[in-house]
């Protein structure tokens, strides 16, 4: 058997709700069950369901004999693994919300991915020795299915970030689309034409939506339809995600219940309405706030790329073509962050940032440099939140801006 390292475990933790990734992987190539799946859909749902039991086995238990230190390092461990990968924060975020340092959820990511790749090397040797005997696994220290979930549901510890709802839906349908071409029923996500974005946390929405529409497929009430519609809208403060009702009885009903109460759990509201085509069962998540960003840019083409990447997202841009403008569009407007070129016509982006950190209105407003000259040890000194080198991407921009406003303040009216 082909040994099982902690770097592949890494890798495919980190692309464990990326289904066509998850399935080519090398730990999906190290493990016979599971490479023995020819369909990609089922491979990745195995390997994921497998990565989910190991991490499970690492929640600690209370009260056996490790020293109070040590127990506290595992907790630490695990709560770092289950954020990181589970829930999909970055490790700025776990850092903060584990209240340590980055570098030390690296070291505890380090360790626990290690003891992941012992877990799941044991399991392997077991298996390859008795595989028809092999035990299933019981919950984490004898705890009662109810309870489990209870605990599961309260180790989530997800925080809601602006999301575009409809991609999150498309990738749950992606994950159970294996299982509807196996039942002979297509899957369609209906949505507006405009974006629909949503104060949730991306990855216990895609868990809740995947556990329902794989309830769906496996009941008796799609036998006979050859389409199922994921209808998505959104109102004056609320997106709705409506699916046709699950089951609600037997082992089906009881993943269903399971579902319900995680998005209960997150505030989401839950309701049973009666349609055309049957009973329909809708998410109600409520929207995210709008914010303003401030666009410092001289230039038409890099404001109209600005433009597009900020198109599906929780931001607005406003357009200061003019430097000198900055500081009364950044109050008037009430931007909640700003993003500055250095290399202007009118005036440079250097004393641009200066006059908007000495000034009182608008010192607490966060300043994301984004330009071709390179220089953030300069930028940060002169009171930037951070420095991006041009071309930026989409991701690497809404990325830093979410982290810059979780640190800074609207500026001030007074």
């Amino acid at each position: 058997m082909n040994d099982i390292s902690a770097d592949a475990v890494r890798q495919a933790l980190l692309c464990m709700y990326v289904p066509t990734e998850l399935a080519s992987c090398e730990l999906a190539r190290l493990l016979p069950d599971i490479s023995a799946h020819e369909d990609v859909l089922q491979r990745a749902q195995a390997l994921r369901g497998r990565l989910l039991d190991a991490i499970e086995v690492m929640r600690p238990t209370p009260g056996f004999g490790a020293s109070a230190s040590r127990a506290a390092s595992a907790s630490r461990a695990y709560d770092c693994l289950r954020l990181r990968y589970v829930s999909g924060f970055d490790v700025d975020d776990v850092a903060r919300q584990l209240s340590v340092g980055s570098r030390q959820v690296y070291r505890d990511l380090r360790w626990a991915e290690e003891q992941l790749a012992q877990i799941l090397r044991s399991r392997q040797a077991v298996s390859s020795l008795h595989p028809a005997t092999q035990p299933a696994a019981e919950p984490a220290g004898g705890a009662r299915p109810s309870d489990a979930l209870a605990q599961e549901i309260g180790a989530l510890g997800a925080r809601p970030e602006p999301v575009h709802v409809a991609e999150v839906v498309q990738s749950a349908m992606d994950i159970v689309a294996g299982l509807a071409k196996r039942r002979g029923i297509r899957l369609r996500l209906d949505r507006p034409h405009k974006p629909v974005i949503a104060a949730c946390a991306p990855a216990v929405l895609r868990q809740v939506l995947t556990i329902l529409l794989s309830a769906v497929l496996q009941g008796d009430s799609v036998s006979n339809v050859g389409e199922l519609v994921v209808l998505l809208t959104d109102d004056e403060d609320r997106a709705s995600i409506c699916l046709p009702a699950p089951a609600d009885g037997g082992s089906l009903g009881t993943r269903t219940q399971a579902a319900l109460r995680v998005a209960s759990a997150q505030g989401w509201s839950c309701e049973h309405l009666q349609r055309p085509e049957g009973e329909s069962l809708c998410l109600r998540l409520p929207l995210a706030k709008r914010r303003r960003v401030l666009i410092v840019e001289d230039n038409p083409g890099t404001y109209a790329l600005y433009e597009r990447y900020l198109a599906a997202s929780e931001w607005d841009p406003v357009l200061a073509p003019h430097p000198r403008l900055a500081e009364a569009l950044a109050v008037t407007k009430q931007v909640e962050a700003s993003v500055l070129d250095l290399m202007m016509a009118e005036a440079d982006g250097w004393t641009v940032l200066q006059s908007l950190k000495l000034s009182p209105r608008t010192r607490s407003l966060p300043v994301i440099i984004c330009s071709v000259v390179n220089d953030p040890e300069l930028g940060t000194a002169l009171g930037a939140t951070a420095c991006l080198s041009k071309p930026v991407s989409r991701l690497a921009l809404l990325k830093t801006l979410r982290q810059a406003v979780r640190r800074g303040g609207r500026p001030s009216q007074e």
